[in-house]
């Protein structure tokens, strides 16, 4: 597919949220259990009955699963509102989490998207502004989603601190970055890039990090300039990456 349309514009993961959906539990109560839950006894369910509900019927769940994934791409994704922009195309694979539920990774392809290198940064970063903006300041479930946690698989390869860059750092504004060059002091912006992500953390379990701005946090926080704290975060990087403009932290 990359030979005949060119590099895919958006990559994307979707998970099943199995323990979530009453729908889904409804089914799986009635089929497993001959029983139809109300919304009060599947409210009253903890995780581990929910699990073992979703458990009993993993084929159900990967139908279920199946069909959110199709009713997404073609009432969403498909429609006119284009809320990633025109779909050309697309491919997905789906994987299993070890108790059984499917997840998938989608490549897809946008109708005359900027292409990274042969278009100017400043196109490719007026599209992603055009269709992609994060914010924390909704307290909604969703969002609480959307949060990377930590775990066993952040440190491996010898990594310290998170090998997938979380949490990522606030930018004053849409911006891509690439590698440190090799004539750059790499030991200065390693230690700098340690000390942002330390103090990221550090803010992460802090009451007023609602009201922390990109620059109370350079200034205040860092006390750090914009050259230090961009060339830190160059240094951590392998590949070309944007980093999406955050109003707070």
């Amino acid at each position: 597919m990359i030979r005949q349309l060119g590099l895919p514009t958006w990559f994307g993961s979707l998970s099943s949220a199995d323990t979530n959906w009453k729908d889904l539990l409804r089914i799986l109560g009635k089929l497993n259990d001959g029983k139809e839950y109300t919304d009060n006894e599947l409210e009253e369910m903890d995780w581990h009955q929910k699990s073992k509900l979703v458990q009993k019927d993993p084929v159900t769940c990967s139908r279920y699963f199946d069909y959110r994934v199709q009713q997404f791409i073609n009432l969403v994704l498909k429609s006119d509102h284009d809320p990633i922009g025109k779909l050309t195309d697309f491919f997905y694979r789906v994987e299993f989490q070890q108790r059984g539920s499917p997840h998938i990774h989608i490549l897809i392809w946008i109708e005359n998207a900027p292409v990274y290198e042969s278009d100017s940064n400043e196109d490719v970063v007026a599209f992603i502004d055009k269709y992609v903006s994060c914010s924390l300041l909704e307290n909604d479930s969703l969002v609480n989603l959307q949060v990377h946690k930590h775990s066993k698989t952040c440190r491996k390869k010898g990594h310290p601190i998170c090998r997938f860059g979380f949490p990522l750092p606030p930018m004053k504004a849409t911006v891509i970055l690439e590698p440190l060059k090799e004539n750059d002091d790499i030991e200065k912006y390693k230690a700098i890039y340690k000390e942002i992500q330390n103090e990221i953390n550090t803010l992460h379990n802090s009451e007023d990090i609602d009201q922390m701005t990109y620059d109370m946090f350079l200034d205040d926080v860092l006390q750090m300039n914009d050259e230090n704290y961009i060339k830190g975060h160059k240094k951590q990087l392998e590949w070309s990456k944007s980093f999406s403009q955050t109003k707070t932290i």
